[in-house]
């Protein structure tokens, strides 16, 4: 039985992390506990998955392949209170219960009011909902939403077992009462150094009015926020995200709360940026875009101990399938060519922003893009319909609708001047980093760290294996080392 023991290593949202010892044979619900237990959480508050799908709680460890190297994410599920509407016989029924309360509290409730003897409960889009012990938040179940209630006849069920309609056509039927079903999910990453924070201040006073906006045209998408700083901001902050969520008032709480930051030099974290990304919770079946807004160019691998170099972190990136849209302002020759690259490379779009106030109607612009072409070219006319048209958004609109464009010979020459661009002479690999990560504490200081070495291996573990991706580390050897029947849950 010891060879079937899998060490589990939970890292929180906090940035606690956790050891377990179970076994293969152990389900998803005793995982999670067992994390409630030591944590003092609500089970129903927890859930874990991989690549983006929430693993079932019944599932064992061992029939998921959860083995060394797996990597899973533990997130907690903040409580709410949802409306359920029940139809039922043209009446309607309002039933208030907690995201957090099961499938058979849900029940229960209904039955106060209705019958449901010899009856069946569906949602619009088909789907069953039989007496079990599924948290309402897993299912999917959310604010607003209508259940039918109907008598169970001998027609309904040949209907549903008609063997000449396969579960690929009755899949097809049901997403076809939902005509916005692609899934999109788009990460903003905010610079807030210096003039750069008034973007995001920009952003955040129509923000809740623009997320309400884009869940009710795109139901399906889910945002994520980033602000970033530099290095030298460690003191405030380096880096902060939130999640991808349709919790349109998370989204609004955090870029209200999120400070300032200095930033130092010119070069910012956009490396950092670009790895720490690949650590949300993208989904595999989504259209996926990272939105890079800023000014500067990247640090040059030299600069810390984690000698990042940001073309393989883009790679990783699109490899992931994300595609990576580079928005560049001010300016900068300099730095255009890496908002350009960004792009180019990942198949995204290279959007110059010239003015604050276009700032808005670009981060919808991007999700209506991700979303269906139909919906960006509904958005322009609504723009030019109301007269809010200006020459600096209809140069944005046309370049998401535009081609990729190739660099001129010459262009292409100038990107090789700049230290940023290209990777370090082996020469200067013995000159000392600027700043080293801890990832034990999630932060960078200017000194050494005594186990800077081990640290710097563990960081490339935790922050950017991909499942299914090869970022090609040269520390491959000493990953897998390290990684020898372990499981770590990010």
């Amino acid at each position: 039985m010891a060879s079937a023991c899998i060490d589990v290593y939970v890292k929180l949202p906090s940035g606690k992390n956790a050891q377990y010892d179970l076994f293969s044979t152990d389900t998803i619900a005793i995982l999670c506990g067992e994390i409630a237990k030591r944590e003092n959480l609500d089970r129903n508050r927890l859930k874990i998955k991989y690549q983006g799908k929430v693993l079932k709680k019944s599932s064992a460890l061992g029939y998921l392949g959860v083995v060394a190297e797996t990597i899973l994410k533990v997130e907690i599920v903040q409580p709410q209170d949802l409306t359920i509407k029940v139809l039922y016989s043209e009446e309607t029924k309002v039933i208030t219960i907690s995201n957090l309360k099961t499938v058979i509290d849900l029940i229960t409730e209904i039955e106060k009011s209705i019958d449901l003897n010899n009856k069946m409960i569906t949602t619009k889009c088909g789907m069953r909902i039989s007496r079990n012990g599924t948290v309402l938040d897993e299912l999917g179940l959310v604010s607003g939403e209508e259940l039918i209630v109907s008598e169970i006849s001998t027609a309904t069920n040949a209907t549903t077992s008609d063997p000449s309609l396969s579960e690929s056509d009755l899949d097809e039927i049901k997403t076809s009462f939902n005509a916005q079903g692609k899934k999109v999910e788009v990460a903003f990453s905010f610079d807030t150094t210096g003039s750069m924070y008034a973007y995001l201040d920009t952003v955040r006073q129509n923000l809740k009015q623009a997320c309400s906006r884009l869940i009710a045209d795109i139901p399906n998408i889910r945002i994520s926020l980033i602000a970033h700083g530099d290095y030298c901001d460690q003191s405030t902050y380096v880096i902060r995200m939130v999640d991808l969520t349709s919790d349109v008032q998370e989204l609004v709480t955090f870029a209200k709360d999120v400070p300032s930051t200095s930033g130092g030099d010119t070069p910012e974290c956009y490396e950092w940026v670009l790895r720490k990304s690949q650590s949300l919770d993208w989904a595999e079946d989504s259209a996926k875009a990272l939105v890079v807004i800023g000014d500067s160019p990247p640090h040059e691998m030299d600069h810390t101990d984690q000698r990042i170099d940001w073309h393989d972190d883009l790679d990783v990136l699109t490899g992931m399938g994300v595609k990576v849209y580079g928005v560049h302002a001010g300016g900068s020759v300099e730095s255009k060519f890496f908002y350009q690259e960004l792009a180019d490379r990942s198949g995204g779009s290279y959007l110059p922003l010239k003015n604050f106030d276009v700032i808005t109607d670009m981060f919808l612009a991007v999700c209506y893009n991700e979303s269906d072409e139909n919906h960006l070219e509904e958005f322009v006319q609504e723009i030019e319909n109301t007269g809010e048209m200006t020459e600096a958004k209809r140069e944005i609109f046309t370049s998401l609708k535009s081609e990729k464009k190739t660099d001129k010979p010459q262009e292409i020459d100038n990107r090789q001047m700049y230290t940023w661009w290209n990777k370090p002479r082996k020469s200067n690999r013995m000159v000392p980093p600027s700043y080293y990560y801890d990832q034990q504490k999630d932060n960078w200081s200017s000194r050494s760290l005594s186990n800077d070495v081990t640290s710097s291996v563990a960081t490339r573990i935790l922050s950017s294996v991909s499942p299914g991706v090869n970022t090609k580390s040269p520390k491959r050897s000493i990953r897998v080392k390290l990684c020898k029947k372990t499981c770590v849950v990010m």
